[in-house]
């Protein structure tokens, strides 16, 4: 059987039909020394039917289980499923286990977070239970849809803080441990529990409603860089609460800054934790790391309600999760800081990571049907379940408007509280609100992959629209979605719901999606064209337009559906271009651009269009931090400088590049860090390489650390290149959750590309053994295909992908990716020289 039609499928049994649990008590003794800990459950619940009850347990040593004080065996079967034999009457039944565990350093079940305060190595122990991890550290029903009450006792070392969803209850001392017995949970799924021990400090305020809000992290880091995280912490549960009209369910908000986490952040109930570069903040600190930290606390605080307290009954559902709480952050955000303009980030991130994956072929959709446990971990595609998802919401959010968006929500969380839902639930609780039939509406949406390209056709009295799929390589007419459309002008239809639709309009700009607020592109012929981009050199456009007009064209080019060397000529028109977010979404169509010249000759040319199209800007701009300057002054700034780094803008490199010692490295402005790091490492001698390199290796700031990597990743020199892909296995240089992100920039480096795919194939074992059953495990094929380019890197693609295809958590990524690899490579070859052409011969007015 080819690669291509290989399909491996063994749906996972569900286990909440065996026995639904009501309540646990949780007793766990923590043995640090020896990574170990022993463990005590007793769960409470129903026996619906006559099947033998089952658990998950996975890697834990079972030493005797009871059913009702009888003792009874107990047998793994595959699924990590413990099965309790016995014959068991229908019915409720207390069943206690007690068992031993491993502390391990897989970054999920419960794990050990390494740092060093002062030159003294400590560490933290913390829990990551997402998705199917609880298991790993007591047996249970781990399941979304088993919510149940939690009683956790947890005996450790003494002088340890030891931190979980609820208040403590009681606390008991002896000469060498410390005991604590926690408050009883809500009813929630188990996926939810957590709790951290170590060593920290917090900083704690009140909400308008008493709930009480800290921000803890390691001594490492000073109390005054959690200052900003609990202003927008305490504000954004003020703000839900109003928004939703729901209150806060718990009496506290714990927030915990940890060194080593495989995601972002994770939303257990009353102890939200967080990676340390996604919750600290100091006076050096760039503005878009505020931006990032605030939205992943609104973000994470939006889940509070969607997700704890009403959860999907199942996987499949995840979307429901984290679609809204990707939404909702923007949209406390827009109340928190109305002057950061959010929704142009929205427009600028969001929308263009969901489009530039849901465009390739075999993308999963939003929901998607879950058989496998391995399958689970592969449902957080960042760009669909997140960025796609967020983007349908907002489509629903405008089309049936603010006030019955927020009904529809009260209703969602008072109706399912403490429960599960599926996708209808939240489409019946906004539909007693509004004579749209959502459900009808949102199914294509959610249900398939990919989007339309909406076609504009000029007609002899109006224009005719049509709607294809618009996937690389051409169209797929088979798929059909209801689109709202947001016409500029009133004579255009508001929804396009079938395959065609002509009608009689005047022949006025016939742009259709003002304020980008819909999941389709729109491709104009040559006539709607102009009268389109005549709106955009006169002004017309807002920000949000200019930045949809540009990423949409550019994505058609990319899919093949318009030349690439079109978006050339597109770019002139940007050239008085002053906004940041469109000014981010210009350098990344730029880099699309780099792919067709890279290494060649031609490359030079482009520098030269970067150039005559940012120097302008750049000169008003300037290179330094000005007293006058705006937060969106700091950002657009470097975004600016960046681009010409790229162009080899030697003035700019000199400035930067004066007076680098070890101090002034450590002290610049957060803004511009990134900038003058990446000057460093591409343009600096090798003692101020050195100098970076050890400044990433010392510090214990994670911006600074970031800020150095992704710098230290662009340099120019093999030499470097080597030492730096050999330092990616060595867990004391580069933390395991930080390998992605190095392996990325180095891919994103024409010099170091190929060594970086040379060093994934050779540490695949590694790669394997560290991040096997963990979010960041799919995302090695996934950006592999995503930065590789030429005829070559597809066929070496295929010789060590092909045979991995059947591991459940890559398979779908493969396949994408070899698709996506296979149709770009081709497309390179065959639009190359056009492109170069147009970067010589192309001028930009004015300049």
């Amino acid at each position: 059987m080819q690669a291509d039609t290989i399909v491996y499928m063994k749906s996972v049994p569900r286990l909440y039909s065996t026995f639904l649990p009501k309540q646990y008590d949780l007793r766990l003794t923590i043995n640090r020394k020896n990574r170990t800990f022993d463990g005590y459950v007793t769960i409470t619940g129903t026996k619906p039917h006559h099947d033998p009850i089952m658990l998950h347990a996975k890697n834990l040593i079972i030493h005797e289980a009871k059913i009702d004080d009888t003792v009874v065996a107990t047998s793994p079967t595959e699924f990590d499923v413990l099965k309790i034999n016995g014959e068991i009457a229908i019915g409720e039944h207390t069943l206690s286990i007690s068992y031993s565990g491993y502390i391990t350093d897989t970054m999920h079940g419960l794990y050990p977070c390494y740092y060093e305060d002062e030159g003294e190595k400590k560490e933290l122990l913390m829990t990551q239970f997402e998705s199917h991890h609880a298991r790993e550290v007591f047996p249970c029903i781990d399941e979304p849809e088993a919510k149940a009450t939690f009683s956790l006792t947890i005996e450790t070392e003494q002088n340890q803080q030891i931190l979980s969803n609820m208040p403590v209850e009681h606390r008991k001392h002896s000469v060498d441990t410390t005991t604590v017995r926690f408050e009883t949970t809500p009813r929630m799924s188990t996926y939810l529990l957590a709790f951290v021990i170590g060593d920290l400090h917090r900083v704690s305020a009140t909400s308008s409603r008493g709930v009480e809000v800290s921000i803890y992290a390691t001594a490492s880091h000073p109390k005054k860089s959690l200052a900003f995280s609990l202003d927008i912490a305490t504000r954004a549960i003020d703000f839900f609460e109003d928004y939703f009209n729901v209150p806060y369910p718990l009496k506290k908000s714990d927030h915990v800054a940890v060194p080593d986490f495989s995601a972002g952040a994770m939303e257990n109930w009353g102890l939200i934790t967080y990676r340390e570069r996604a919750l600290l903040v100091d006076e050096n600190t760039a503005q878009t790391t505020k931006e990032l930290v605030a939205s992943v606390i609104c973000h994470e605080l939006s889940h509070q309600w969607f997700g704890n307290l009403v959860t999907m009954k199942w996987w499949d559902d995840l979307w429901l999760n984290e679609s809204f709480a990707n939404m909702m952050e923007y949209v406390a955000l827009d109340a928190l800081e109305p002057s950061w303009n959010i929704w142009q980030l929205f427009a600028a991130h969001e929308t263009t990571i969901a489009l530039s994956r849901d465009h390739i072929s075999g993308v999963q959709p939003v929901r998607v049907h879950v058989h496998h446990p391995d399958e689970i971990t592969s449902l957080f595609d960042p760009a669909i379940v997140y960025a796609k998802g967020s983007r349908l919401l907002r489509m629903v959010q405008s089309y049936v408007g603010e006030d019955t968006f927020r009904k529809g929500l009260h209703d969602y969380f008072t109706t399912h509280a403490y429960s599960n839902t599926t996708s209808s639930d939240l489409w019946r609780s906004l539909e007693k609100f509004t004579d749209k039939d959502i459900g009808k509406i949102m199914s294509p949406w959610l249900t398939q992959s990919g989007f339309p390209v909406v076609e504009v056709h000029t007609t002899d009295d109006g224009y005719r629209l049509k709607q294809q799929r618009l996937i690389v390589g051409g169209h797929d007419e088979t798929q059909l979605w209801p689109v709202p459309l947001a016409p500029a002008q009133s004579d255009f239809p508001p929804m396009l719901d079938t395959r065609t639709v002509a009608f009689p309009a005047a022949h006025t700009m016939p742009y259709l999606n003002k304020g980008n607020v819909s999941h389709f592109v729109a491709s104009y012929d040559n006539h709607a064209l102009q009268l389109v981009m005549g709106s955009l050199d006169d002004g017309q456009f807002t920000t949000l337009d200019r930045i949809a007009l540009l990423y949409e064209s550019s994505l058609l080019a990319r899919s093949g559906h318009i030349p690439p060397a079109h978006i050339v000529e597109l770019l002139t028109h940007y050239k008085t271009e002053t906004e940041e977010p469109v000014w981010s979404i210009i350098a990344s169509v730029i880099s699309d651009l780099r792919r067709y010249v890279e290494l060649s000759d031609a490359e030079k040319d482009l520098r030269v269009f970067i150039q005559d199209l940012a120097l302008p800007l750049f000169g008003s701009l300037g290179t330094h931090d000005k007293c006058t300057d705006t937060d969106a002054t700091k950002k657009l700034r470097a975004v600016v400088a960046r681009l010409l780094l790229y162009a080899q803008y030697r003035p700019l490199i000199d400035d930067l590049l004066t007076h680098i010692t070890a101090a002034t490295l450590r002290t610049l402005s957060g803004d511009m860090r990134l900038v003058v790091y990446t000057a460093v490492a591409m343009y600096g001698t090798r003692s101020e390489f050195s100098l970076l390199l050890h400044l990433h290796n010392e510090t214990t700031d994670p911006h600074i650390r970031i800020d150095a990597a992704d710098a230290l990743t662009t340099t120019q020199d093999p030499d470097h290149i080597a030492i730096l892909l050999l330092q990616l296995t060595n867990k004391e240089l580069v933390k395991p959750q930080d390998i992605m992100r190095w392996f990325v920039g180095f891919l994103r480096n024409p010099v170091a590309k190929q060594d970086a795919w040379h060093w994934m194939v050779q540490n695949w074992d590694y790669i394997t053994r560290i991040f096997a059953g963990d979010k960041l495990y799919d995302a090695f094929p996934r950006y592999s295909a995503s930065q590789l380019n030429t005829r070559q890197s597809y066929e070496a693609y295929r010789a060590f992908f092909d045979s991995k295809i059947t591991d459940v958590a890559l398979r779908r990524v493969i396949e994408i990716g070899r698709r996506e690899l296979d149709f770009r490579s081709k497309r390179i070859e065959a639009e190359a020289p056009q492109v170069i052409t147009a970067l010589h011969n192309t001028t930009i007015p004015g300049r």
